[in-house]
């Protein structure tokens, strides 16, 4: 089965993570004050240039000012948008075409049929909203290993489940009674494969209730290991407190390739680590809606709230709230997941 491509996939929390790495700057880290902006493009990884600090944000339509030394003036910058590194030498405009391209808002939520990138589920035999069969994990349909185990939504007045994997040297089913399974750790999904998943819901009589096909992907050799890199790369930069901004740095790598299994760990990571920081609970909030979680979203935006309103940050208090807002524009199937 031929893979399928999530070059140009993007969530449309993109923009919103974009407004908040510059808002937790702005509050919370003196030292990158100057940089703080609502709608930065990059961040700073490395220079040899006196007019340019490490850790600085690069806010949209920024020209850099790369001062001429004995040595070639360079900086090395984390683009958001496409999470890759890119380098600069001259004065050029870093949102521009020759940069890291500039912020572009994707504020509504979209369903399948779609144009952005990703892959649609495929229902069987019809559905209703009480019998709505959707795959829960992994969240997303890229992945960079094999996942450990599945997840679903649960049918009412069901017996059993048969699930089955199908795809280049996989030939896997399993029949169980709960909407989970775990999978063996010896499943061999291969690098740059498409895998269709396939759930199926019956009756104590053996009778179809519903059944769902869903692709999951496994990404390339490659590019598993430039992600791996540009993530171990985030992680060695540690800027002091900027622990939460280093997560949604984090979060933009995995989304820019459609990872949202990992762009949620890195948030959840930061949040077990005693975060009280609302923007990192709305961002996990987002993600989940474009996961269509809509429960854990609801869940992450109303911590956000509370947090907000307890810290007297007002901007946040209303960003979370239009976050819930757009848990109502979901349609009514996804209202139980």
């Amino acid at each position: 089965m031929k893979v399928f491509s999530f070059t140009t996939a993007r969530c449309f929390v993109y923009f919103l993570l974009l407004s908040s790495i510059g808002a937790i700057e702005q509050s919370n880290s003196p030292a990158f004050a100057n940089a703080a902006c609502s709608d930065p493009v990059g961040r700073v990884y490395q220079t040899n240039n006196v007019g340019v600090s490490k850790g600085r944000l690069i806010c949209n339509n920024e020209r850099l000012q790369i001062r001429q030394s004995s040595t070639v003036p360079q900086i090395e910058v984390f683009c958001f948008a496409s999470g890759r590194k890119k380098m600069f030498s001259n004065s050029l405009i870093v949102s521009s075409v020759q940069g890291c391209g500039s912020p572009k808002p994707i504020r509504s939520v979209r369903f399948c049929p779609t144009n952005n990138g990703l892959v649609c589920d495929i229902p069987k035999g019809g559905e209703t909203t009480q019998n709505a069969l959707r795959l829960i994990e992994p969240y997303g349909r890229a992945v960079i290993a094999t996942p450990e185990s599945l997840s679903w939504t649960p049918i009412e007045r069901v017996n059993h489940y048969l699930v089955q994997i199908e795809g280049k040297e996989v030939q896997w089913q399993q029949t169980v009674s709960q909407p989970s399974v775990q999978l063996p750790s010896n499943l061999p999904w291969k690098f740059g494969n498409a895998y269709q998943i396939t759930i199926a819901a019956y009756t104590n009589q053996g009778k179809l209730v519903t059944a769902r096909q869903t692709v999951v992907n496994r990404l390339t050799k490659a590019a598993t290991q430039e992600i791996s890199e540009q993530a171990d790369r985030i992680q060695r930069f540690n800027s002091n407190n900027l622990d939460e901004a280093v997560a949604l740095d984090l979060t933009n790598l995995y989304l820019s390739q459609g990872l949202l299994n990992e762009a949620i760990q890195a948030l959840n990571l930061r949040i077990q680590s005693g975060s009280q920081n609302p923007i990192v609970y709305r961002v996990l909030g987002d993600v989940y809606l474009f996961a269509k979680a809509p429960r854990l979203a609801k869940s992450s935006y109303e911590k956000a709230i509370e947090i907000a309103n307890r810290k007297g940050q007002v901007t946040e208090v209303a960003a979370a709230r239009s976050g819930l807002a757009a848990l109502q524009q979901l349609p009514s199937e996804y209202q139980r997941l």
